[in-house]
């Protein structure tokens, strides 16, 4: 595939990303001492008056309820962050794009990295407080194994998004609001087993965002990653993979004049 082609150059050039990648970082943070930091202050302070209120009020375990919740709103946090970022990535790059002749994928590259930074920032509390419940297991290297997954579908995402949602504005707005909706149908605040087998099957099982939360937050809990969700997100890249290629091929040379 001529895209498969074109990242692989991409990646090994790593310095058209990597660096503009770490500068859009600082340039976000700059003139704060902590940083990228706040964004860990900030959802610890929520997530722990937040969890130890929700678990007294419908009557749950702290010890379960508080790393599940935990590591679901980080994670969460990291996906929101993609596709939020992602549908106004060739918008604000628009004066680069317009004025010198580049891969355009290279802004993708550089948002889901800068995303993915931010969210390791966040990822060590998710272990302390994990480990804080329910001690240190193994399972959390199968992380090795889902990161790719995640980090290569985070990449197909940003793609589709930017490119769509340049053809049509207001999709950005629409995703917005989709995000919020989404976000209560998804076992974050709430776990699986507390609905019936009946909801399970209609509202979490094709939630595929689910299943890419899942896929990390099994891990850090103590238990391998679901073969269910496990598979739902290795089927899904390959489904992003070609209908990038495809929009690719199509689409990515009007980006210049969609702007």
């Amino acid at each position: 595939m001529q895209l498969i082609r074109i990242l692989i150059t991409h990646l090994v050039n790593y310095d058209r990303w990597f660096y503009p990648g770490i500068i859009s970082l600082k340039i976000r943070y700059s003139r704060t001492t902590l940083g990228p930091l706040w964004e860990t202050i900030a959802i610890s302070i929520f997530i722990g008056f937040a969890g130890f209120l929700w678990s007294k009020i419908f009557k749950i375990d702290i010890q379960n309820f508080i790393p599940h919740l935990f590591c679901g709103m980080v994670i969460w946090k990291f996906y929101a962050t993609v596709i939020s970022s992602s549908s106004l990535t060739y918008v604000e790059n628009a004066a680069l794009i317009k004025s010198i002749k580049h891969e355009y994928i290279t802004h993708n590259l550089k948002c889901v990295f800068r995303d993915f930074l931010i969210f390791l920032h966040n990822l060590p509390i998710c272990f302390l407080v994990v480990f804080y419940f329910n001690g240190f297991n193994l399972n959390i290297l199968y992380l090795f194994l889902v990161f790719p997954i995640v980090i290569i579908s985070a990449f197909f995402i940003s793609y589709i998004l930017s490119l769509v949602c340049l053809r049509y504005r207001d999709l950005h707005y629409l995703i917005q609001s989709l995000m919020q909706l989404i976000f209560f149908f998804t076992p974050i605040l709430w776990k699986p087993d507390q609905v019936e087998s009946k909801v399970s099957l209609f509202i979490i099982k094709p939630n595929i965002i689910y299943h890419y939360v899942e896929i990390i937050r099994a891990p850090i809990l103590g238990s391998p990653p679901p073969l269910l969700s496990l598979g739902a997100t290795i089927i899904f890249m390959f489904f992003l993979l070609f209908f990038v290629n495809f929009l690719y091929k199509k689409y990515n040379n009007r980006i210049p004049y969609w702007l």
